[in-house]
C-alpha cells in the first residue's frame, strides 16, 4: 500500500519532483565548479534543444497526416535546432547572462511558493507563514542575484548554486506538505 501511494505521488508531481531535483544538481554543480558548470549547462541545454528538434522534425514526417497536421512539429523542430545551434555558438555570452536568467528563475519560483503559502492560510492551514517566510527567501534571493552586487561572476555562480540548493531543499518541503494539506482539505469537504 505504502509503494502504490509513493508511485501515485511521484507520478502525480513528476515535473515538479524533477525540477527540484534538477535545481538541487545543478546547485551543488555550481557551488563545486562554478565556471565549468555555467559552460556545460549551456552545452547540455544547447544538445537537448537540438535533440528535442530533431525528434520533431522526424515525427512530422512519420506521423499520419491526422496527426502531423494538428501540430506545429516540423516548424517546432526547426525553431529547437537553430535555438540549440544559437546557444551553442553564444556560449560566451550566455555565461554571462546566467546569473540574470537564474535570479528570474529563483525570483518567479518565490512568487509562485507565495501564492502558495496564501492557498495555505485559505484553506486554514495553521503554519501557512512558513511557506510564506520560504517564498520571501527565494523572492530575496533572486532579487539579489538579478540585481548581481557581486563584483567576482564565480562567488556570484557559487552563490547561485548556494540558491538552488536552497530552492531545491524548500520545493521538497513545500510539495510534501502541501500535496498533504491539499488532500486533507478536498476530502473533508
Amino acid at each position: 500500500m505504502f509503494m502504490k501511494n509513493v508511485i501515485a505521488y511521484v507520478k502525480g508531481n513528476a515535473t515538479s519532483i524533477l525540477y527540484m531535483l534538477a535545481s538541487a544538481l545543478l546547485g551543488l554543480i555550481l557551488l563545486i565548479w562554478p565556471m565549468a558548470a555555467t559552460n556545460l549547462v549551456f552545452a547540455i541545454i544547447s544538445a537537448v534543444c537540438i535533440i528535442i528538434g530533431i525528434v520533431r522534425l522526424v515525427q512530422y514526417f512519420i506521423w499520419d497526416d491526422a496527426k502531423a497536421l494538428n501540430g506545429y512539429s516540423m516548424a517546432t523542430g526547426v525553431f529547437m535546432i537553430i535555438a540549440g545551434i544559437l546557444v551553442y555558438c553564444a556560449r560566451g555570452v550566455l555565461v554571462s547572462l546566467a546569473p540574470f536568467v537564474f535570479g528570474i528563475i529563483l525570483f518567479v519560483g518565490g512568487v509562485m511558493k507565495l501564492q502558495g503559502a496564501f492557498d495555505l492560510k485559505r484553506i486554514g492551514i495553521g503554519r501557512w507563514f512558513v511557506a510564506l517566510l520560504a517564498s520571501m527567501i527565494s523572492i530575496l534571493l533572486g532579487l539579489i542575484i538579478t540585481l548581481n552586487p557581486f563584483a567576482a561572476t564565480m562567488t556570484l555562480m557559487r552563490f547561485v548554486g548556494v540558491s538552488l540548493l536552497v530552492e531545491a531543499v524548500q520545493d521538497a518541503a513545500y510539495m510534501v506538505r502541501y500535496e498533504k494539506y491539499k488532500k486533507n482539505y478536498f476530502k473533508n469537504r
